[in-house]
């Protein structure tokens, strides 16, 4: 894992995509206005349809294409390194991230797809005013630190134990890099345990299994990872000393 990242934003790279004029049937759509439908078109490639992403890929790939030899190892970064509008490249080099956010935004702009939000764990790579933490992947991120955040949401003791609000409490872990699976495997087993209980969905599960529940829940706290640890090959199964302040 690279010890700097560095992620931007296409701003509103759908709509900045027009659709030609014989083609705008197939974004139309039904809008009442005064009590009357009316028939409308999309005249911009909107967000949310099925064939967006595609079309915003095939429109970024045609502008790659066009750009000078000495722009070469930028433009394949880019094609590596964008997820729809997302842009990210990690690297070690200070410089050279430096250069790739500059002729990033040279090709870019070339098409009319102006680049916003670089956000960055080197200061100087940032815009103004952005937030820390930040998301990335739906992790929390802190730029200074460096660190990806494992939120783990806290639920009363007065709460009933079932097996939905376990499976609800399972399912508000986000963690798909399987930081903390360790900790996690424990909280699925109560949840088959309650499974074999065989009661209803919304029934409460036996006492001794309510109270293996909470004791789990009670240990469960955010934790913290640097983000060059969840880069390496062995990021499924840290080592405890990771995940050390995951539990009290």
């Amino acid at each position: 894992m690279s010890s700097n990242l560095l992620l931007a934003d296409i701003q509103k790279a759908f709509l900045q995509i027009a659709v030609k004029e014989e083609d705008r049937d197939a974004f139309r759509f039904l809008f009442e206005r005064d009590e009357k439908e009316e028939h409308f078109r999309f005249a911009r490639v909107p967000f949310g349809v099925e064939a967006s992403p595609f079309l915003l890929g095939a429109t970024l790939e045609y502008h790659y294409d066009q750009q000078s030899p000495e722009l070469e190892e930028t433009v394949t970064a880019l094609r590596e390194n964008t997820y729809v509008d997302n842009i990210m490249q990690t690297g070690n080099n200070i410089d050279k991230l430096e250069k790739f956010k500059k002729e990033s935004e040279v090709i870019l702009e070339s098409a009319k797809l102006p680049i916003h939000k670089w956000e960055s764990n080197i200061a100087t790579l940032e815009d103004e005013n952005m937030s820390n933490p930040s998301k990335i992947l739906g992790h929390v991120w802190d730029k200074r630190e460096d660190t990806l955040e494992i939120q783990v949401p806290a639920i009363p003791e007065t709460e009933p134990v079932t097996k939905r609000s376990i499976s609800s409490q399972l399912g508000k872990v986000y963690d798909p890099l399987g930081i903390i699976s360790p900790t996690m495997a424990e909280g699925k087993h109560i949840y088959r345990e309650a499974c074999e209980e065989k009661k209803g969905w919304n029934a409460e599960v036996s006492p001794e299994l309510k109270i293996q529940w909470h004791k789990w829940n009670k240990q469960l706290k955010n934790v913290k990872v640097p983000r060059s640890l969840t880069g390496n090959s062995s990021s499924m199964c840290l080592p405890p000393q990771a995940i050390s302040h995951v539990l009290q």
